[in-house]
């Protein structure tokens, strides 16, 4: 038997509102298995909530891309991946609401990033702003996750090991129709965490 207690929709609510508050907002929860869900059944569940007329969505977050299935299969996990994308930005423009999802980075980028947690190396005291280097080719698994994606961002939670103090760096890699400078005043954002909170 399977006793995940994160499969427990009641045991996550509970672990939810210990740590966000409810009282201006109704949360609902419900699980589904890994890839057994398509764009298509998440249009339905949203479909299904504002039926009922008290509630409108108003923003949709997917938790890991890999998770999803595509409504048609191309049989290729690498396409299929790129076909999700491509059924949420749908959904998105559909629904008229921001679909956000995750995946994660490659080795390469590993390498690049995990050089900062290593507070015994002299060469990691050196090294800030990690979250500038991260770019496109470092999406793992398939470059048509980033080539169907309406915007890409690369996240980073690093530490300022002079300061002691941890950053979270958000780097805009795409964002398609944008008409804006594109230099790294424009697309690159760090921002402290609260003390005791990283």
């Amino acid at each position: 038997a399977n006793n995940n207690v994160l499969k427990d929709p009641d045991h996550v609510y509970n672990l939810f509102t210990k740590e966000f508050s409810t009282d201006t907002c109704e949360v609902q929860l419900l699980y589904k298995p890994k890839n057994s869900i398509t764009a298509g059944d998440i249009e339905t569940i949203i479909n299904d909530i504002e039926a009922e007329g008290e509630f409108e969505v108003k923003l949709l977050v997917h938790d890991y891309l890999k998770r999803l299935l595509p409504i048609v299969s191309k049989g290729d996990m690498r396409l299929d991946l790129g076909e999700a994308v491509n059924d949420l930005s749908s959904l998105s423009k559909a629904k008229r609401i921001p679909i956000i999802s995750a995946n994660q980075l490659n080795r390469e980028a590993y390498k690049v990033l995990e050089a900062n947690l290593d507070e015994d190396s002299p060469a990691s005291k050196e090294k800030k702003d990690l979250g500038k280097r991260l770019s496109l080719t470092m999406q793992s698994e398939s470059a048509m996750v980033s080539e169907n994606a309406d915007a890409v961002f690369g996240i980073h939670r690093e530490l300022a090991h002079s300061k002691n103090q941890w950053y979270l760096t958000l780097k805009d890699l795409k964002m398609r129709g944008s008409k804006t400078n594109r230099d790294v005043s424009t697309t690159y954002f760090v921002h402290p965490f609260a003390p005791n909170n990283a």
